[in-house]
C-alpha cells in the first residue's frame, strides 16, 4: 500500500512540474515579445550584429566598448562568483569526461579538492565557502590545468573554441585572492548566451555615435530576426555577421548531429533570404571569427578540416591561408543579390588590435556611401 502511494505522490509530482513548466514556456516569449516590441520602437541602429550561438556577438561588443574606453558595466553581465563558478564546473566536466584517460593518482588528489561542484555544481557559489576551502578548489584547478594530459583532453572539447583555460586562469586568481569584486576583464569570458534583443550606444568619438544592436543567436532567438530586419528597415544599418572558423569540426548546442559551420552557411543563407524578403539591401561585413583557435586546430593539432566528412571540396592540407579562402568562396557563393554590398574579415575576437583594424572599415560606409566594398 506504501509503495502505491508513493507512486501515485511520484506521478502527482511530475504532472504538477510538467504543468507548470509548460505554463512558464508559454509565458515568458510573450514577455520577452513585450520587451522587444519596446526596443523596436524605441531604437533605429546603425549596425546590427547577427550570427548563431557562441559566433562571438557579444565579445565583438565587449571589445568595441573597450575601444572606445567605455568599460562601465552597464548591462546585467554576470557576477564574478558565478563566473568562477562556471569555469570551475566546465573544469570538473572535462576532467569527468576524460577520466579514464588521465592519471588515477591525479584524479584522486583533485577529486575532493573540486568534489563539491560536482552534484549540484550550478547551484554552489564560491562566496559560500570559505577562504581556505576557495584556497582548496584553486589548487585543485592549478593541478589540472599543469597537467599535460589534461590538456591533451581539454583540446578535444568544445571548450577549447572558448579559451576555458584562460577563464580558469582567472578563477584561479580569482579564488587564492578570495575576491569576487567586479572585474573588467570578465566581461570577454563570461560565456552567458544572449537572449532577446539589446541595443547599446557606442561612441567612436569625431562626432560618430553609433547605435549597435546584439540579438540573440539561438534558433529560439531567430525567429526575433525578421521582424527586427522588417522594423529597422528605413534606417538601412549595417549587417555585421559573425562565423567562427574554429566550429568545423564541432557540433552545435541545439543539435549535436548537427555541424556548426554548415549550421553558420545556412543561418547566413537565411539572413539573405530574410533581406530579400523585406526587400532591404543592407551593407554585410562578414566577420570570420576566432582565427587563433583555427589556426591552432588545423595547423598545430593537425585536425583535418574534413574530419566530419561533410566538406569533401576542402582544401586537404592544413595551411589555414587556404582553408580560410575556402571558406569565404563558400559564404560568397550564398551572395545571389548584386545589389548587396558584402565586405570580409578573418579575426580573433579576443585579440583587441586585430577588432581595431577591420573596424573603421566597417564604419567608413558610414560616412561615406560612395565607398566600394570587395
Amino acid at each position: 500500500m506504501g509503495n502505491a502511494v508513493e507512486r501515485q505522490s511520484r506521478r502527482w509530482s511530475k504532472s504538477v512540474r510538467y504543468r507548470y513548466s509548460q505554463l512558464i514556456h508559454r509565458s515568458l516569449p510573450l514577455v520577452l515579445e513585450e520587451e522587444d516590441k519596446e526596443v523596436e520602437q524605441n531604437l533605429l541602429p546603425d549596425i546590427v550584429l547577427l550570427g548563431g550561438t557562441g559566433s562571438g556577438k557579444s565579445v565583438l561588443l565587449r571589445q568595441l566598448r573597450n575601444l572606445t574606453g567605455d568599460t562601465e558595466r552597464k548591462y546585467g553581465y554576470q557576477t564574478t562568483g558565478s563566473y568562477v563558478a562556471s569555469a570551475v564546473i566546465f573544469t570538473v566536466e572535462v576532467m569527468e569526461k576524460s577520466k579514464g584517460r588521465l592519471d588515477p593518482n591525479l584524479v584522486q588528489k583533485v577529486s575532493p579538492l573540486v568534489g563539491d561542484y560536482r552534484p549540484l555544481g550550478a547551484f554552489y557559489m564560491p562566496q559560500s565557502f570559505s577562504a581556505r576551502r576557495c584556497k582548496e578548489i584553486a589548487y585543485g584547478l592549478k593541478l589540472l590545468w599543469e597537467d599535460e594530459g589534461f590538456n591533451l583532453e581539454y583540446r578535444k572539447t568544445f571548450y577549447f573554441s572558448y579559451d576555458l583555460k584562460g577563464m580558469a586562469a582567472i578563477a584561479v586568481d580569482c579564488l587564492n585572492k578570495y575576491d569576487f569584486t567586479w572585474r573588467p576583464d570578465l566581461d570577454l569570458y563570461h560565456g552567458a548566451r544572449t537572449t532577446g534583443i539589446y541595443p547599446h550606444v557606442i561612441n567612436f568619438g569625431n562626432g560618430l555615435e553609433l547605435s549597435v544592436i546584439d540579438i540573440g543567436g539561438a534558433r529560439s532567438e531567430q525567429r526575433k530576426w525578421p521582424k527586427m530586419l522588417r522594423t529597422i528597415k528605413s534606417c538601412r544599418p549595417v549587417v555585421v555577421y559573425l562565423a567562427p572558423l574554429s566550429d568545423y569540426n564541432d557540433t552545435c548546442f541545439e543539435n549535436h548531429q548537427q555541424n556548426r559551420l554548415v549550421s553558420s552557411l545556412d543561418t547566413f543563407s537565411r539572413v539573405l533570404k530574410m533581406c530579400s524578403k523585406e526587400k532591404i539591401s543592407p551593407d554585410i561585413v562578414i566577420l570570420f571569427n576566432k582565427f587563433g583557435v583555427f589556426k591552432e586546430k588545423l595547423r598545430n593539432m593537425c585536425i583535418p578540416f574534413n574530419e566530419s566528412g561533410l566538406f569533401p571540396n576542402a582544401p586537404k592540407t592544413f595551411d589555414p591561408e587556404e582553408a580560410v579562402d575556402w571558406v569565404r568562396q563558400e559564404f560568397l557563393r550564398r551572395v545571389t543579390d548584386d545589389s548587396l554590398r558584402v565586405q570580409t574579415h578573418v579575426i580573433d575576437g579576443f585579440d583587441i588590435s586585430e577588432i581595431e583594424e577591420c573596424v573603421n572599415t566597417i564604419l567608413y560606409p558610414m560616412e561615406n556611401e560612395s565607398y566600394d566594398y570587395h
